[in-house]
C-alpha cells in the first residue's frame, strides 16, 4: 500500500498507484482553483483603494491576506499558509482595527470625530 516513487521510461518519476491523465486533470483543476484565488484578491485589493468605510477597507486587507493564505495552502507550504493568517489576516488586521479606533474613524455611519447617539 505504500505509494513509492517510480522511475517513468522518458525520465522524472511517477508515485506509484497514481497515473499520467488523472494528475494532469488535477493539476488543470489547481491552476483554476488558484486563478479563481487570484481573481478574488485583485477585487479584494482594489476594494482597498475605492470603498469609503475604512472599516470595510481593513476586511478586504483581511480578505487578501486569507485568499493568499489559501494559495500557500494550496501550493502545499502550511508553515508559510499558518505564517500568514496569524500575521497577515489576524495581527495585521487587529492592528489596523486598533489604527482606526485611535483615529476616531470606528463608526460605520458619518466622518470623523462625530459621535452617534
Amino acid at each position: 500500500y505504500g505509494y513509492g516513487l517510480s522511475e517513468k521510461p522518458n525520465g522524472g518519476y511517477l508515485i506509484a498507484g497514481a497515473n499520467e491523465a488523472g494528475a494532469k486533470r488535477e493539476g488543470k483543476r489547481m491552476i483554476w482553483v488558484v486563478a479563481l484565488i487570484v481573481c478574488i484578491m485583485l477585487v479584494a485589493a482594489v476594494m482597498v483603494l475605492f470603498v469609503p468605510n475604512m472599516i470595510a477597507a481593513v476586511v478586504a486587507t483581511s480578505v487578501v491576506s486569507l485568499a493568499l493564505t489559501a494559495i500557500f495552502a494550496i501550493v502545499k507550504a502550511p508553515d508559510v499558509a499558518m505564517t500568514e493568517a496569524a500575521i497577515g489576516a489576524g495581527l495585521g488586521s487587529l492592528i489596523l482595527a486598533l489604527g482606526l479606533k485611535r483615529l476616531g474613524f470606528n463608526q460605520t455611519g458619518g466622518s470623523q470625530g462625530e459621535e452617534n447617539d
